[in-house]
């Protein structure tokens, strides 16, 4: 969450709807503090409760298409916490296996643990690869509900979850949409009193060797997992294709 105590204006960040980029791109903002957690307001208002209060402020937060969101969850989990969905799915010794080859290809390139996890998925042998790539979308859902560890935030994240968990609050809320992302960015550092000519996209989705298009079956199956964010949505006057 960001926020910034003499404008009152606050702005949540549900994971893969663009909260890196945000995030870096207040960071010249000195009067905005910021605090790189997906957490809403309940969670907020809990945390902050002696420090803030948050009744009064105007919050943002960037939409986005539920299954587009989806797949680029689990592309990220493929990608970066590869070692989670061996776990998950396969067995211990996997994602053993896994972190082990992680940590010495990073040590090799006395890269930071912290960051550059995007190639991760591409250090792993063919064998775990393959193992990642049978995961199926029917599968991946079972993660809804569940809460993981993020190396890179060092924060416990549910990176499945809905997006209505940050939004469906009863607070003054404006609703950025993802697909039109730098001009919305721009707009919503405009409302902290900061003009500028471009924001960079960080932490974007990257191919892996097997993306498929989706079947008209495992859209339905993401679509229906994520109705309650339809509805949401819907109740706002926004739709997708």
């Amino acid at each position: 969450m960001i926020y910034c105590t003499q404008r009152k204006i606050g702005v949540f960040l549900p994971p893969r709807n663009g909260s890196v980029s945000t995030v870096n791109a207040f960071k010249s903002v000195s009067v905005t503090r910021n605090k790189h957690s997906h957490i809403n307001y309940t969670s907020a208002a809990e945390a902050f409760s002696e420090i803030e209060d948050f009744s009064s402020y105007k919050f943002y937060c960037f939409y986005r298409d539920p299954v587009q969101r989806f797949l680029s969850t689990f592309k990220l989990l493929k990608r970066s916490n590869v070692n989670y969905l061996l776990d998950k799915f396969f067995s211990p010794e996997d994602s053993k296996a896994a972190l082990d080859t992680i940590k010495l290809e990073k040590y090799n390139r006395l890269v930071n643990m912290a960051i550059r996890h995007k190639d991760e998925y591409h250090w792993l042998s063919q064998e775990l690869k393959d193992k990642l790539e049978s995961v199926t979308i029917a599968q991946a859902l079972t993660l809804i509900s569940d809460v993981h560890y993020s190396r890179a935030d060092k924060t416990q994240m549910g990176t499945f979850t809905p997006q209505k968990h940050w939004m469906d609050h009863n607070i003054d809320l404006t609703l950025l949409d993802f697909a039109n992302f730098e001009n919305q960015l721009k707009f919503l550092l405009s409302q902290f009193g900061v003009t500028v000519d471009s924001v960079p996209s960080l932490n974007a989705s990257i191919n892996l060797e097997n993306d498929q298009q989706l079947t008209l079956e495992e859209t339905n199956i993401i679509k229906t997992a994520y109705q309650a964010d339809y509805d949401f949505f819907a109740s706002k006057g926004i739709t997708f294709p």
